[in-house]
Protein backbone atom coordinates (compact mmCIF):
# COMPACT_ATOMS: atom_id res chain seq x y z
CA UNK A 1 0.00 0.00 0.00
CA UNK A 2 1.08 3.76 -0.71
CA UNK A 3 2.25 5.28 2.35
CA UNK A 4 0.50 7.57 4.24
CA UNK A 5 0.53 9.36 7.68
CA UNK A 6 -1.92 8.42 10.68
CA UNK A 7 -2.05 8.59 14.06
CA UNK A 8 -3.29 5.97 16.71
CA UNK A 9 -3.30 5.01 20.54
CA UNK A 10 -3.30 1.95 22.21
CA UNK A 11 -4.12 0.14 25.55
CA UNK A 12 -3.63 -3.00 27.15
CA UNK A 13 -4.81 -4.51 29.85
CA UNK A 14 -2.25 -7.48 30.88
CA UNK A 15 -5.14 -8.62 33.63
CA UNK A 16 -6.92 -10.48 30.50
CA UNK A 17 -7.03 -14.09 30.11
CA UNK A 18 -4.46 -15.61 27.84
CA UNK A 19 -2.19 -18.43 27.17
CA UNK A 20 1.60 -20.34 27.26
CA UNK A 21 1.74 -21.77 23.72
CA UNK A 22 4.48 -24.18 22.67
CA UNK A 23 4.86 -24.32 18.64
CA UNK A 24 6.18 -27.08 16.69
CA UNK A 25 7.79 -26.27 13.37
CA UNK A 26 6.61 -29.42 11.10
CA UNK A 27 7.75 -32.32 12.59
CA UNK A 28 11.47 -30.87 13.96
CA UNK A 29 12.59 -31.24 17.29
CA UNK A 30 12.42 -27.33 17.15
CA UNK A 31 9.51 -25.62 19.36
CA UNK A 32 8.75 -21.81 20.03
CA UNK A 33 7.80 -21.31 23.33
CA UNK A 34 5.58 -17.82 24.12
CA UNK A 35 2.46 -16.45 25.91
CA UNK A 36 -0.32 -14.46 23.66
CA UNK A 37 -4.03 -13.63 24.10
CA UNK A 38 -5.57 -15.10 21.10
CA UNK A 39 -2.75 -18.62 20.45
CA UNK A 40 -4.69 -19.09 16.63
CA UNK A 41 -3.75 -15.70 15.54
CA UNK A 42 -0.45 -15.84 17.02
CA UNK A 43 0.38 -18.95 15.22
CA UNK A 44 -1.15 -16.95 11.89
CA UNK A 45 1.30 -14.26 12.50
CA UNK A 46 4.14 -16.43 13.34
CA UNK A 47 3.71 -18.21 10.01
CA UNK A 48 2.79 -15.55 7.85
CA UNK A 49 7.01 -14.90 7.43
CA UNK A 50 7.78 -18.65 6.34
CA UNK A 51 8.60 -18.20 2.34
CA UNK A 52 6.28 -21.89 1.84
CA UNK A 53 7.29 -21.40 -1.94
CA UNK A 54 10.81 -22.95 -0.37
CA UNK A 55 10.02 -24.56 2.52
CA UNK A 56 7.00 -26.43 3.17
CA UNK A 57 6.96 -26.49 6.65
CA UNK A 58 4.97 -24.22 9.03
CA UNK A 59 4.51 -24.08 12.58
CA UNK A 60 1.64 -25.69 14.26
CA UNK A 61 0.19 -25.56 17.95
CA UNK A 62 1.35 -28.59 20.26
CA UNK A 63 0.48 -27.24 23.77
CA UNK A 64 -1.45 -24.65 25.49
CA UNK A 65 -1.90 -23.81 29.04
CA UNK A 66 -4.85 -20.79 29.41
CA UNK A 67 -4.37 -18.40 32.76
CA UNK A 68 -6.17 -16.10 34.20
CA UNK A 69 -3.78 -13.32 33.02
CA UNK A 70 -1.06 -12.08 30.77
CA UNK A 71 1.29 -12.27 33.30
CA UNK A 72 1.19 -15.33 35.16
CA UNK A 73 1.14 -16.80 31.12
CA UNK A 74 4.06 -14.97 30.93
CA UNK A 75 5.62 -16.23 34.17
CA UNK A 76 5.11 -19.63 32.77
CA UNK A 77 7.06 -18.87 29.40
CA UNK A 78 9.40 -17.92 31.33
CA UNK A 79 9.71 -21.11 34.13
CA UNK A 80 9.65 -23.33 30.55
CA UNK A 81 12.39 -21.43 28.58
CA UNK A 82 14.98 -21.33 31.66
CA UNK A 83 14.35 -25.35 32.32
CA UNK A 84 15.35 -25.60 28.47
CA UNK A 85 17.72 -23.38 28.84
CA UNK A 86 21.08 -26.06 27.76
CA UNK A 87 18.22 -26.44 24.44
CA UNK A 88 17.92 -22.58 23.77
CA UNK A 89 18.96 -21.99 20.02
CA UNK A 90 17.01 -18.41 18.95
CA UNK A 91 15.33 -15.91 20.89
CA UNK A 92 12.17 -18.50 22.53
CA UNK A 93 13.35 -21.22 20.03
CA UNK A 94 14.60 -24.39 21.90
CA UNK A 95 15.67 -27.69 20.27
CA UNK A 96 14.39 -31.01 22.10
CA UNK A 97 12.42 -34.16 21.68
CA UNK A 98 8.83 -33.91 22.80
CA UNK A 99 9.47 -35.62 26.03
CA UNK A 100 11.89 -33.25 26.83
CA UNK A 101 9.67 -30.25 26.01
CA UNK A 102 6.84 -32.05 27.69
CA UNK A 103 8.56 -32.21 31.33
CA UNK A 104 9.40 -29.06 31.28
CA UNK A 105 6.02 -27.89 30.36
CA UNK A 106 4.27 -29.80 33.33
CA UNK A 107 7.57 -27.95 35.39
CA UNK A 108 6.30 -24.88 33.79
CA UNK A 109 2.35 -25.25 35.27
CA UNK A 110 3.72 -26.19 38.07
CA UNK A 111 2.62 -29.83 38.36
Amino acid sequence: PRPCSWTTEASRDAGREAFTYAFRFGCSDIWKIGHAVDVNDRLKQVNCHIPTEVIPEKWNAQFRQRWNSETNAYDMEQRVLKSLEDHRTEGERVRCSEETLWSAWLKGIGA
